[in-house]
């Protein structure tokens, strides 16, 4: 029992006030029965890896100007080369980032000093051999 009432900005369809779909005759089909609207689906993505990409791009080749002229090389050449560089004029970024790669590479061993526990220390004997020259 549903009930039909008018549009009020198309007076010619008539709406229904319950949430029922509408019937065979009153639906608008676009498309014939049992066929899709894009037979050939949507077209799917290359897959990208982030790392391949990433590797692709280091590799690709760059013509760089030195003081001896142009030059071409490796992304990932001119990238350390600008590092070295940058760490040889004290820049902090430049040179935190050529320790780090420098221990990656395993050039570095860790720079950090042993850790040295607490020695205890007798205060009398300190204060004697102060005195003893």
């Amino acid at each position: 029992m549903s009930k039909v009432t008018v549009r009020p900005d198309d007076p010619e369809r008539p709406t229904r006030s319950d949430a029922r779909p509408p019937s065979e005759r009153e639906r608008d089909t676009r498309f014939p029965k049992g066929q899709s609207g894009n037979p050939s689906g949507r077209p799917k993505k290359p897959e990208t890896n982030l790392v391949t990409e990433f590797r692709k791009l280091l590799a690709s080749v760059l013509e760089v100007r030195t003081p001896k002229g142009r030059r071409t090389m490796s992304r990932e050449e001119a990238f350390v080369r600008r590092i070295i560089a940058g760490a040889l004029k004290c820049e902090r970024k430049a040179f935190r980032q050529f320790i780090k790669l420098a221990r990656e590479a395993g050039e570095l061993k860790d720079l950090r000093p042993p850790h040295n526990p607490i020695i205890h220390v007798d205060a009398a004997a300190l204060n004697a051999a102060k005195w003893e020259v």
